[in-house]
């Protein structure tokens, strides 16, 4: 037997995942993100990310800032992360640059940054066990 919570709390995610879903491709139509391949994976362009974001974008050298009044990101070419907010995150490809350019790849944009920068709109839940799986290098 469901208890009453479980029954009702799904019946109030199911259409805001449905919403959210629906609105998010609106938003992304809105702003279009350039992209690029590098070495034979496809890399968005940081400045244009940062203007999906509404952050302001500063290039110099092989860095890279995105700001806004809530959170930082630092970026630097050929390194493997990116500093978010003061805490330092791996990613799973390199900072690469197109022209002269600095570019992100696209699995660490949408599987990692995504979701980080758009937390607030992504449908929440309690955390019940966290697993570390030690022995992955």
């Amino acid at each position: 037997m469901r208890s009453w919570s479980t029954v009702h709390a799904r019946k109030l995610v199911f259409p805001m995942v449905v919403v959210t879903s629906m609105l998010l491709p609106v938003a992304e139509a809105a702003f279009k993100i350039r992209s690029a391949r590098v070495s034979g994976q496809s890399y968005l362009y940081l400045r244009d990310i940062a203007g999906f974001y509404g952050m302001q974008f500063q290039a110099s050298g092989r860095h890279a800032n995105l700001a806004s009044r809530y959170s930082q990101l630092r970026f630097e070419v050929d390194k493997r992360e990116c500093v978010l907010s003061g805490v330092k995150v791996n990613l799973s490809y390199a900072v690469g640059t197109a022209g002269d350019e600095i570019v992100v790849s696209q699995p660490d944009f949408h599987l990692l940054l995504e979701p980080i920068m758009r937390g607030g709109t992504l449908p929440g839940g309690a955390v019940g066990r966290i697993v570390i799986d030690p022995g992955h290098g």
